[in-house]
C-alpha cells in the first residue's frame, strides 16, 4: 500500500487546528480536569518538545493521521462518500427533467 505523506501531514494539520481550536474553546482546566491530570501539563502538550521538535498533540494528530483517522467535531456527520454520490445522482436527474423553475413551486388548491 503506497502511502500519500503528504495528505497524512495535511489531516495531522487540520486536526491539530481542530484539537487547539476546541481547546481554547473549552479551557485548559477542564480538559485537564478530565484527563486527570494538571492545567500545566495540558498546556505542556501543546508546547514543541525541549529539542524544538513537535507537541504531543501533533505527535497524537500524526498518529491518528497514519492510522487513518482523523478528529471531527462532535455536531458533524461522516457519511459514506458513495452514498452522497449516489443521491447527487438522483438529485441532477430530477434536475435535469425540469422544464422550468416553476416546477419547483408547491401551491396548495385550497
Amino acid at each position: 500500500m503506497d502511502t500519500d505523506y503528504s495528505d497524512m501531514d495535511a489531516i495531522a494539520r487540520k486536526s491539530e487546528r481542530i484539537v487547539l481550536r476546541q481547546l481554547a474553546k473549552v479551557g485548559q482546566l477542564a480538559v485537564a480536569d478530565a484527563m486527570g491530570v494538571s492545567e500545566s501539563t495540558v498546556s505542556r502538550m501543546k508546547d514543541r518538545d525541549e529539542k524544538g521538535g513537535p507537541s504531543q498533540i501533533q505527535k497524537w494528530c500524526k498518529a491518528l493521521a497514519a492510522m487513518g483517522l482523523k478528529i471531527t467535531p462532535a455536531e458533524y456527520r461522516c457519511y459514506d462518500p458513495k452514498q452522497i454520490e449516489a443521491v447527487f445522482v438522483l438529485a441532477q436527474k430530477y434536475v435535469s427533467s425540469m422544464q422550468s423553475s416553476a416546477e419547483l413551486l408547491f401551491e396548495d388548491d385550497e
